[in-house]
């Protein structure tokens, strides 16, 4: 009985410990305890602004039949090779998760969180833009998205003058085009940079003036009667706020009228009819947006 006994052990010691009955090891049989064979991982940048992209780096010890890993943003994959890379688009705080299988089909994992910043995203306007030495104070206006909290503004001019407001106010002293560059920053010290050209333009000198002659006669050249300068210079159309021209016959028949910026005298009467070639007179008052009045009148010949 003693013996037999001795036996039964023997050969559970057998099983157990992967031998034979000769003491010779086999490789057919493993053993694995899951509390010594953890699953681990790196990440070389766990914390950045979005889009922000990281290496991940699988640092199991020991043979991997299979890697899964799984970034916590809706995107699951499986991988042979222990190194990947991975972007995230969106802020948020996300856990990834590493699940490997070992070559006899025991799964092992573990996680590490990943935060993703909201990157902010520069942008101003300046008004009035473009604008001219008369009128040099510009506004600018903060346009900013990502949750901007500060603000830093060079506005180009020869005395390197810079701001932290969120809104500043700039006078310009020189007639030049600015390089004006915003870097807006949030809590998370995610930043963005903005540069935009802010141009101050020599102030042209307003003249109300009309020609003595037109061609109404649809070639493009010449087919309006209007004061020079409203249709080409673009200052000279916004220096203008207000223009009334009344144009009559030799006889003193009104033939036109307008009292807008843009318009014009295209050669027919108040009825619609074409106004015989010859020899008319105009009387025009014109005020600028810096509320001074002007005044002509004169003659202009109409030609067929």
């Amino acid at each position: 009985m003693k013996t037999s006994l001795r036996c039964i052990v023997f050969l559970f010691a057998v099983l157990v410990l992967g031998g034979s009955s000769k003491g010779q090891p086999q490789n057919n049989i493993r053993l694995i305890d899951k509390a010594s064979v953890p699953a681990t991982f790196s990440i070389d940048d766990t914390a950045g602004c979005g889009p922000h992209c990281a290496t991940f780096i699988n640092t199991t010890v020991g043979a991997v039949g299979g890697i899964k890993w799984n970034f916590g943003d809706g995107s699951i994959v499986t991988v042979f090779s222990d190194t990947i890379k991975h972007c995230y688009l969106f802020p948020g705080n996300y856990t990834v998760a590493l699940t490997i299988t070992d070559i006899n089909g025991a799964t092992f994992s573990s996680t590490q969180k990943m935060y993703v910043y909201q990157k902010v995203v520069a942008d101003f306007s300046a008004s009035p833009q473009p604008t001219t030495i008369k009128d040099p104070v510009i506004t600018f206006t903060d346009l900013s998205t990502g949750l901007a909290d500060s603000w830093q503004w060079s506005f180009g001019d020869l005395g390197n003058t810079t701001s932290n407001a969120q809104n500043p106010v700039m006078t310009y002293m020189d007639t030049l085009c600015y390089n004006v560059t915003l870097i807006a920053n949030n809590q998370d010290n995610c930043p963005d940079t903005v540069t935009k050209i802010i141009c101050v333009y020599p102030e042209p000198e307003y003249k109300f003036e009309f020609p003595n002659v037109f061609s109404p006669n649809g070639d493009g050249v010449n087919d309006l009667f209007r004061p020079l300068g409203t249709n080409t210079d673009f200052f000279q159309r916004k220096l203008v706020k207000r223009v009334s021209v009344n144009i009559y016959d030799r006889w003193g028949v009104l033939m036109c009228e307008w009292k807008t910026v843009n318009g014009g005298w295209d050669g027919r009467t108040t009825a619609g009819i074409e106004a015989s070639a010859g020899v008319y007179y105009y009387i025009a008052e014109s005020e600028n947006i810096y509320s001074e009045l002007f005044e002509a009148h004169g003659f202009v010949t109409l030609l067929r």
